[in-house]
């Protein structure tokens, strides 16, 4: 079985091992969470994951909008942000990025369940009419 991998970028420790658990509880294969933008963009580019749960605020220079902007710049991977700051300018930020979700913290296991399942199953749409577009 080819379970979705999925990449959490969450830097309070315990909340990424919850999402992990999570994650885990719904069949996907969630990847080993990290901390940073930076860390974000260097495993999306080396793992190519199907989805990533990026947290706005992150440790490090990078915060998530700028991380997933740079994950945008090499691949099409969706990304769903998590904040628990959820203020005007920010929100203006991150649909600059075209996100497919935008929860806010603290996230209910039943909304990451739906958002994920919504997400990956978009995604898959919009990739095969981009590839019946290109034939």
């Amino acid at each position: 079985m080819n379970r979705m991998r999925i990449l959490i970028v969450e830097d309070e420790g315990v909340l990424a091992l919850a999402l992990e658990s999570m994650v885990n509880e719904f069949g996907y294969a969630a990847l080993d969470p990290v901390a940073s933008g930076e860390e974000a963009v260097t495993v999306a580019k080396n793992e190519q994951p199907d989805l990533v749960l990026m947290d706005i605020q992150l440790a490090g220079e990078m915060d998530g909008i700028t991380a997933a902007g740079n994950i945008h710049s090499f691949s099409n991977i969706p990304v769903i942000y998590m904040t628990g700051h959820s203020d005007e300018g920010m929100l203006e930020r991150a649909v600059l990025t075209s996100p497919y979700g935008y929860l806010i913290k603290p996230v209910s296991m039943y909304d990451l369940k739906v958002c994920l399942e919504m997400t990956l199953r978009e995604h898959a749409r919009n990739n095969k009419k981009q590839e019946i577009r290109n034939r």
